[in-house]
């Protein structure tokens, strides 16, 4: 195998991500806060920790094999980043709320997603 196709090592993954700060407290994540979840192609797929204050995130990173330099992807703005800080937690009833919809579900995820309004899943 040559160098190019050598697998990143998710280590690798767990200590960029480290050079990041939680977006609530501003602390640096450590290894044990990141949990990697998988990975498609170059595509990273982490879920985060603070163990500051214990807000949870979900963190991409998109990492080109030949030369290993990190680029980060967001697609929250400004706006909507300022919009959820203004929302509660989310609390367990919360989660329960979404367990019982699900378990009831029976339909298309993707027209559901996209609907807008007070009846829509993210209204």
């Amino acid at each position: 195998m040559s160098k190019e196709q050598e697998p990143i090592p998710p280590l690798l993954i767990k200590y960029l991500i480290t050079n990041l700060q939680c977006a609530n407290c501003g602390q640096h994540y450590s290894l044990n806060d990141v949990h990697i979840l998988g990975h498609r192609n170059d595509v990273w797929f982490s879920r985060v920790t603070c163990s500051n204050c214990n807000t949870q995130g979900f963190i991409l990173l998109a990492l080109r094999e030949r030369d290993a330099s990190p680029e980060i992807i967001a697609d929250v703005t400004a706006e909507e980043w300022a919009a959820f800080q203004e929302r509660a937690p989310v609390s367990a009833d919360d989660v329960l709320d979404v367990h019982n919809f699900l378990e009831q579900f029976n339909g298309d995820f993707a027209s559901l997603w996209s609907r807008e309004g007070p009846d829509s899943l993210f209204g």
